[in-house]
């Protein structure tokens, strides 16, 4: 009986040896799969380069490309309105990073004020609008409204603001 203990754990035991080995092989492969694709990825646009070299990385990572985004105001003032006016501006911007600009969202602080914004990509250096609709029905008095945009910028989010004061009518 204990002949067939020994015999059952040497078996295990080899078992066990020829799946690390395996396991090492692949792990061994896949790296060096991994090192011929990048490679060969090397010489495409925005690629990173890899090197055993000491000296510092002077290019930039991709992961950390953003963009910016340039307002060219982010506050309105609607001056004196009536109430019941509806009243609109459009903020202007420029992509002033290197990547497109991606405008993910642009949300009021109130439902009176409606904001409109690209939904397509915009190329670097070029401009576009980010339009407000401010609804003065049941508002008096001083009003100030924020707009709040998400983007793939750095930073992501620009507030935008509104003003006016509105007289009952």
């Amino acid at each position: 009986m204990k002949e067939h203990i020994k015999t059952y754990s040497l078996v295990i035991i080899t078992l066990c040896v020829f799946v690390i080995t395996i396991i090492d092989v692949v792990n061994l492969i896949e790296k060096k799969n991994m090192l011929h694709s990048q490679d060969t990825l090397a010489g495409l646009p925005g690629s990173v380069k890899h090197s055993a070299s000491t000296e510092p990385n002077t290019e930039p990572d991709v992961d950390t490309l953003a963009t910016t985004i340039q307002f060219s105001e982010t506050q309105f003032d609607f001056g004196t309105i009536q109430q019941g006016d509806v009243v609109r501006h459009g903020f202007e911007f420029m992509n002033t990073g290197t990547v497109p600009l991606i405008i993910q969202s642009a949300k009021a602080s109130c439902g009176c004020t409606v904001p409109s914004y690209p939904k397509e990509p915009i190329a670097p250096g070029a401009k576009g609008v980010v339009q407000v609709q401010f609804t003065t029905a049941g508002k008096q008095g001083l009003q100030n409204k924020n707009i709040t945009v998400s983007s793939n910028a750095n930073p992501p989010v620009s507030v935008l603001n509104i003003n006016a004061n509105v007289l009952p009518k």
